[in-house]
């Protein structure tokens, strides 16, 4: 008769045999890779990359929408997003983008200034022309346009100093074009340099003006004329004096932006605001701009292409709103970067205080998600986004003449002590110069 202990010895043994031999995998099992298959934890199959979606700002068809609520709109469709793409919020600034410097100017204005101390005007002039073509280079730096003005009067001072007389006057008229009655201050410019600036300045205003037409690449942005606030983009400058003038536009969250520009005379010029630090560069202007005539044409789907590619998007999202009598309208395109196909999804509607838009936005999420892996329906073109919505003009209209009201009446000919005589500075042989007093 089997002892007790020996007994369980026996069955202990028994059961780790058992054991073993169920965690040993069978021959067939190790050349057939099971035991990977079969392992409870073993880490999903990897997905591919998240498509990367560039989202425009929705845009008002024919105005008949508030911007604010457009901007709601976009909001609503970029957090309804998941986490399955990459949302890129197309207009916002670029991080990576260079910052305009005027550096360079500065720098050619200090060489300036020494230069006229050294009596070197040859120099001087150099320099001063110097910093205006680094002030229209890096425009979007100036603080306002008064500093370019600045800059333009300094050269004609030094080309009339030179005895360079009709030169002076011509870069007179120039500074005249973007401010005719400035305040010059009487210890940088003498009685004389102030009797001719007002005297180009009462030619320039009465020239034939010309009208300037500024797009946006980016909707909502609220346009200037040389420090004069003007109106929202797109908008007709009319009766503006022909030449060069400073343009600026300010969206809200980006970087402000601004150009030196030409006005033709008796022509009518246009000129897009590009805003090229921003996510989609220049090309987002034009696909806006096509939704806001309720079309979105061959030429603004190849825009969406090229701010896709602009931006490093696979799928261009961009749509427009309209307004009916109780509700608001919104329409959503997807562009793929790739093929150049466009696909519309459906119209939804909602409330005019936008209480239920919010949900019902989750759903053309989705549907931008799903039409990013198959296009079921894709387009070349969309001839009229909304079909209610009555067709009207989306450029706003201001009067960009200057105020002359400073000019008129006669300029002041009596010479003061504080005024002091003409200066004219003539070169000599070690490239200095002479000063002339020529009352």
């Amino acid at each position: 008769m089997r002892s007790p202990v020996k007994t369980l010895r026996t069955r202990a043994l028994v059961g780790m045999t058992v054991a073993l031999l169920w965690s040993v995998p069978t021959l067939a099992q190790q050349s057939e890779g099971a035991d990977d298959d079969l392992a409870p934890d073993a880490p999903a199959a990897p997905s591919g990359p998240k498509a990367k979606l560039l989202v425009l700002p929705y845009q008002p068809i024919y105005r008949t929408v508030d911007q604010d609520k457009a901007e709601k709109a976009t909001d609503f469709l970029n957090k309804a997003l998941s986490e399955d793409v990459v949302v890129i919020r197309g207009g916002e600034a670029d991080d990576s983008a260079t910052t305009p410097s005027l550096a360079t100017a500065e720098a050619a204005k200090k060489a300036a200034e020494q230069a006229e101390a050294n009596r070197d005007i040859g120099e001087a002039i150099a320099q001063r022309r110097a910093v205006l073509r680094a002030m229209e280079e890096n425009a979007s730096a100036l603080e306002n346009a008064d500093q370019y003005v600045l800059a333009q009067h300094y050269l004609a001072r030094a080309l009339m100093w030179s005895g360079a007389d009709a030169e002076s006057e011509k870069v007179m008229a120039e500074a005249a074009r973007m401010n005719p009655s400035p305040e010059l201050p009487a210890s940088e410019f003498s009685r004389l340099y102030r009797k001719w600036f007002r005297d180009s300045a009462k030619k320039v205003v009465t020239e034939k003006p010309g009208d300037l037409l500024v797009k946006s690449a980016l909707p909502g942005a609220t346009i200037s004329l040389d420090g004069r606030e003007m109106d929202v983009a797109p908008v007709l400058l009319q009766k503006a004096v022909p030449g060069k003038h400073l343009i600026a536009a300010q969206v809200a969250g980006v970087p402000p932006y601004k150009a030196i520009v030409e006005v033709k005379s008796g022509a009518k010029s246009e000129y897009r605001v590009t805003f090229g630090g921003t996510k989609g560069g220049p090309a987002v202007g034009e696909v806006t701009d096509a939704i806001s005539t309720n079309a979105l044409s061959k030429d603004a789907v190849n825009a969406a292409v090229n701010a896709g590619k602009a931006a490093g998007a696979d799928y261009v999202v961009a749509g427009g709103m309209s307004k009916g009598e109780d509700h608001f309208k919104m329409h959503t395109f997807v562009v793929d970067v790739k093929s150049g196909k466009m696909q519309p999804l459906d119209m939804i509607k909602f409330d005019l205080d936008l209480l239920t838009a919010e949900a019902d936005v989750i759903r053309i999420a989705r549907q931008v998600e799903t039409s990013v892996k198959s296009f079921s329906a894709p387009k070349p073109m969309i001839a009229s986004i909304d079909a209610t919505v009555r067709s009207t003009t989306t450029i706003n209209e201001v009067s960009a003449a200057p105020d002359t009201s400073a000019l008129a009446g006669p300029a002041k000919t009596k010479t003061t002590k504080k005024d002091g005589p003409r200066r004219v500075f003539g070169a000599v042989k070690d490239n200095k110069v002479k000063i002339k007093d020529e009352k």
